[in-house]
């Protein structure tokens, strides 16, 4: 094996075992065991290279609401579709029904938790800073109220409002480590709140989180921070511009930048950019761009480039780059595609977007579809940034819109994102495949089953940051056997790379040694 592709082998697997995983997979679609046909549910999960859908099922269906979890790992651990958690198995966890109920929850969902819930971005998963088998849940509940006074010029009509953050909590050390839910809809902080834009951040110090929440008039943004005593409300700050109106609330969504210093919050009031502090939670350099309405438009999203440079802006039929370092807004705002018509088997416009682990952009449209556009270089300025409509193709019709939401992680990591592997020899990328070990976890011997497509090559034992321990050659063996009885506690990778890589493929797995 010539030293180059070792080294840079040896530094890819260091990169990718020390980046924070917990946002690699996405669930969606449906119960398969439902009567949705060709509807089904999947998972994309960017554990794998390049990203793997898969098929998913289980005890859950998604609508709106969306959230998921993994472990640092990427394995992924729970998630939900705001009125219930599922495990790692996609069974409901124990306590896990009734999140967000209430009376929107029994009257209008009529406690069905088949579809799930009708929010956009107000629920969250969230470590807890005071113990690492603990996960907060952050969710805002639709409060629902008639109007019964006889009389009322609103009489026999709702009134829907958000007016509680709360939380419930996940303890991963439960039900054979796949969780239980042993805190549900515990209130924090009450106020009237704007639809949607719920963001998370992770503090400067490394281990609580800032949550933002906007309040439904005036320009009050209200600061809740996740420490080792839990979630509460720090302060609030009035800054930017003052809305009167509350309609077109839930019509967009809201983003921390991957750098962490900037904030910026859309719909179709417009662009309101800040730069954040992210040790005192403090807002400010408000810039605000106006939006002009396209007729029919129901919806707008926003997402950041992995520099941080670029914001990418759509309102269902139109997306647009902003460049943040212009100085102007208006000026450096770009219009980059507009729908090109296409129904498959309904609209494909642009309803919710997200930067993914493999430093794409992801958009899906808010009806149900069989296909997905993606910006392929969102770092790359202008037509450059190479946006592609409908060209992720879905095992099945995705079901209504929604992408799951998550905190920024990987703030303070120097690669935001883990595109795929730099080119070796110039021509071409490798790929990552799983590689097969059993145990998981193992006391003295691990095995490593060889893919059948291999016949010889290198197995090499990396620990947790990325130091090389050992390296074995085989030849024409179908298991090999790693003695570990010297090796300390602790988790460790494993990287096999063939001696004849026509396919440029590395297989990869990680396990856990024990006593």
């Amino acid at each position: 094996m010539k030293p180059t592709l070792l080294f840079l082998s040896i530094l890819l697997l260091s990169e990718l075992s020390s980046q924070n995983k917990q946002d690699y997979v996405w669930v969606f679609g449906s119960n398969t065991n439902t009567w949705h046909e060709g509807n089904d549910g999947f998972t994309l999960d960017f554990n794998q290279r390049p990203m793997k859908l898969e098929e998913r099922a289980g005890d859950l269906e998604f609508t709106r609401a969306n959230a998921s979890i993994c472990d640092k790992y990427g394995n992924l651990l729970m998630y939900t579709n705001g009125c219930a958690i599922a495990n790692a198995n996609h069974k409901i966890m124990p306590n896990g029904e009734g999140i967000n109920s209430g009376d929107y929850f029994d009257q209008w969902l009529d406690g069905d938790c088949r579809n799930g819930y009708l929010v956009k971005q107000d629920l969250m998963f969230l470590p807890d800073p005071a113990d690492s088998s603990g996960y907060y849940l952050i969710h805002i509940p639709i409060e629902q109220y008639w109007d019964l006074e006889p009389g009322s010029p609103t009489f026999g009509e709702i009134e829907r409002t958000m007016e509680y953050l709360k939380y419930s909590y996940v303890d991963m050390n439960l039900d054979n480590d796949l969780g239980d839910v042993t805190i549900k809809n515990e209130e924090v902080f009450k106020s009237r709140f704007l639809f949607s834009h719920t963001t998370a951040i992770s503090h400067s110090n490394g281990m609580d989180y800032w949550i933002l929440k906007h309040a439904d008039r005036g320009n009050r943004h209200y600061k809740f921070l996740l420490d080792e005593s839990g979630v509460s409300i720090r302060d609030s700050q009035d800054i930017g511009l003052i809305y009167g109106d509350v309609g077109d609330q839930g019509s967009g969504d809201s983003k921390f930048s991957p750098d962490g210093t900037k904030y910026v919050f859309f719909n179709f009031w417009g662009i309101r950019l800040y730069d954040f502090d992210r040790t005192t939670g403090e807002l400010s350099n408000f810039r605000h761009l106006p939006w002009t309405r396209v007729e029919n438009s129901w919806a707008t999203t926003v997402s950041f480039s992995p520099n941080s440079r670029f914001i990418y802006l759509m309102d269902q039929f139109r997306m647009f780059q902003l460049d943040t370092e212009a100085e102007n807004l208006e000026d450096g705002l770009i219009l980059i595609d507009e729908w090109d018509g296409t129904f498959n088997p309904f609209h494909t416009t642009f309803y919710i977007s997200a930067l993914a682990p493999d430093c794409k952009i992801y958009v899906r449209p808010g009806s149900s579809s069989d296909s997905w556009s993606i910006i392929h270089n969102p770092d790359e300025k202008g037509m450059a940034c190479n946006f592609v409509q409908n060209d992720l193709k879905m095992l099945y019709t995705s079901g209504l819109g929604n992408i799951p939401y998550f905190p920024r992680f990987r703030v303070d990591e120097e690669e935001k994102c883990d595109s795929t592997i730099d080119m070796v020899d110039g021509l071409q990328v490798f790929w990552r495949r799983d590689l097969l070990v059993y145990p998981n976890p193992v006391t003295d011997y691990v095995k490593i089953s060889i893919p059948s497509s291999v016949n010889n090559g290198t197995v090499f034992l990396i620990n947790s940051d990325g130091n090389l321990l050992h390296s074995t050659d085989f030849y024409n063996e179908q298991e090999i056997e790693l003695n570990l009885s010297e090796v300390p506690v602790g988790n460790y990778y494993l990287e096999l790379i063939p001696r004849y890589n026509s396919e440029k493929t590395i297989y990869t797995a990680s396990f856990v040694k024990v006593n």
